[in-house]
């Protein structure tokens, strides 16, 4: 459904590592990096590479379990959105047909926001994590969300920034 691959819970070794290229959104030859294997203390590192001659880092964030597995769904749905519900589902161990029930309820009823609270929130750390790799999320209205390039700033003297990151 939309592009999106639900990952086992038992992991091989060969799935430690989860590269993604992500056309339109990252230069090419740039690639993301996505190791699944937590370090210490439940964290987990993305990682982007330049292809050249040697692979070059261009940089790296940690992120928790959390922001971990609603990114990975992120990337893993890339170019389609990915809806709420599967999201819902991953992140907070519900069912999809709980986590759809609690969307249509959330739609019916008008409170998406107050459904989605909680998602939305770890969405927001993970927007300051992407941000280092020039993405962000963006909501496609009542359906889910998407990765879309970080907008740009200008500066009055006319040079390109990105917001900053402001912790986790």
């Amino acid at each position: 459904m939309f592009g999106c691959r639900h990952e086992p819970d038992n992991m091989a070794a060969t799935e430690r590592f989860r590269i993604f290229t992500l056309p339109h959104l990252l230069p090419e030859g740039h690639s993301l990096i996505l190791n699944r294997a937590s370090y210490r203390f439940g964290v987990y590192i993305l990682t982007e590479l330049a292809a050249e001659a040697e692979s070059k880092i261009l940089a790296q964030e940690v992120m928790s379990e959390l922001e971990m597995l609603a990114i990975l769904q992120l990337l893993q749905c890339y170019p389609d959105y990915c809806p709420y519900e599967i999201l819902l589902a991953t992140i907070f161990g519900k069912t999809s047909d709980e986590a759809r029930a609690i969307v249509n309820r959330a739609i019916e009823t008008q409170t998406m926001n107050r459904a989605l609270r909680l998602l939305r929130n770890v969405l927001l750390k993970c927007r300051g994590i992407l941000h280092t790799f020039k993405l962000d999320i963006a909501n496609v209205h009542r359906l889910g969300y998407q990765l879309v390039v970080l907008k740009e700033c200008t500066t009055s003297l006319g040079e390109e920034t990105f917001p900053r990151r402001t912790g986790k």
